[in-house]
């Protein structure tokens, strides 16, 4: 491992959840326009799943690939990933009865072996990583693991690669505890600010330390859908024979998007949420009531509002792991100004319902319009009342500008 502070400082970030199998895919589209993107990171980190991804991509480009190779590795370890995660049968039963967790961490652990190696360390990978964790025992403690010192007060601990990304993706009720840690999704589920202030830390000097300030650019990666309006697509409530089976895209050939492609992939999200309703009642024994819950400045919502209303399921789940990120880019804005950048792009299928998709161990729905999503994000020219806010177009400028100056499109 050999940390470079040079002008700029690259950090990329990537949250937790099933946002991922989006943003790697996003992350192709700028590849693909501003060779050599990737292999301009100094410092990856990640949170939960977005750990995991982190020490994947530093781990392919420290063994000689390319920046598109890497990403293109990176979209199937997130697929597979999502599978490696998907409950088994009578998983569910076990979280009703509570004593254990759904899933253990050896086939988790024994997966991301063959990915990683099982004897790589965060310590030989060239590039800087830093992954969140919480720890579970007393004290209770937020904690970031990484490869380099000084992190926020946090001993350095040689641990494997594999270990570290475990510990941040165990997430509660899904896996157990790992050596006393907890999903990093506790400690924060957009990392973005705890890896700038890890390096931060890190100088000991106060100039070195206001270099860092002037010179850190950081791209946040993660999900903004649902409640944010970042992005005018959304999945309206399901009415009458509308819905159709998942077929995307359904009209045309990529990369010439049309409407229809979009109609067909509401459409198929809606069925995903009435099918999500029909495992959960038939599963779980849950017995909804689609009656409207009032929303007003008061509103004293039970579990089924926040968990189980009809047209948001899990809405809890979608505000708990999607404000993070507005929350983290506000304040790294005030402290970095235009070279802080936040790309969320919203898929059809959002980040709650994808989350039951995969607690039902369902992820192809997931993949599937994480790649519609990302095709479309990337479109030069999309179809007529689809817009993304940033724009790829947007997101371009911003990469020429900030993380690639001297890059000539």
């Amino acid at each position: 491992m050999k940390p470079v502070l040079d002008a700029p400082y690259r950090i990329l970030s990537f949250d937790g959840g099933p946002s991922v199998a989006t943003t790697v895919r996003c992350l192709q589209q700028i590849e693909a326009a501003r060779p050599g993107f990737l292999e301009r990171t100094q410092h990856f980190v990640g949170s939960s799943a977005g750990a995991q991804v982190a020490v994947y991509l530093g781990h392919l480009l420290d063994n000689g690939k390319d920046g598109a190779t890497a990403l293109s590795n990176c979209v199937d370890f997130v697929d597979e990933l999502l599978t490696v995660y998907a409950p088994p049968a009578g998983a569910l039963l076990k979280l009703l009865e509570g004593k254990d967790a759904m899933m253990t961490n050896v086939g988790v652990g024994t997966w991301l072996q063959e990915q990683i190696g099982e004897q790589t360390t965060l310590g030989d990978l060239y590039r800087r990583v830093s992954v969140l964790s919480a720890r579970a025992d007393k004290p209770w403690n937020p904690e970031v693991v990484s490869n380099f010192s000084g992190i926020l007060g946090s001993p350095v601990r040689p641990t494997e690669a594999v270990n570290a990304a475990i510990q941040s993706g165990s997430f509660p009720l899904w896996l157990p505890l790992r050596d006393g840690h907890v999903d990093g999704a506790l400690y924060s589920n957009c990392p973005a600010m705890a890896g700038f202030g890890a390096a931060y830390q890190a100088e000991l000097s106060p100039a070195a330390k206001a270099s860092m300030l002037h010179n850190a650019v950081v791209f946040s990666l993660g999900g903004m859908d649902g409640s944010s309006s970042l992005s005018n697509l959304f999945t309206p409530p399901l009415t009458g024979n509308e819905a159709k089976p998942l077929a995307l895209p359904a009209h045309g050939t990529w990369p010439t998007a049309k409407l229809a492609d979009v109609d067909d992939a509401r459409s198929s999200a809606q069925q995903i949420r009435a099918n999500l309703m029909h495992e959960l009642n038939s599963q779980l024994g849950m017995d909804i009531d689609p009656a409207v819950f009032p929303v007003t400045g008061n509103s004293s919502w039970g579990w089924q509002s926040w968990l189980a209303y009809p047209w948001n399921l899990g809405y809890f789940l979608q505000v708990w792991m999607n404000s993070m990120g507005r929350g983290v880019s506000m304040l790294l804005d005030q402290m970095l100004g235009n070279r802080a950048f936040r790309l969320g792009p919203v898929t059809l299928l959002g980040s709650n319902e994808a989350f039951l998709c995969e607690l039902l161990g369902q992820p192809k729905p997931i993949i599937a319009f994480a790649d519609f999503t990302a095709k479309l994000w990337g479109e030069p020219d999309p179809p007529t009342g689809v817009t993304f806010e940033p724009t790829f177009e947007e997101t371009l400028a911003w990469v020429d500008t900030h993380w690639m100056p001297h890059f000539t499109p």
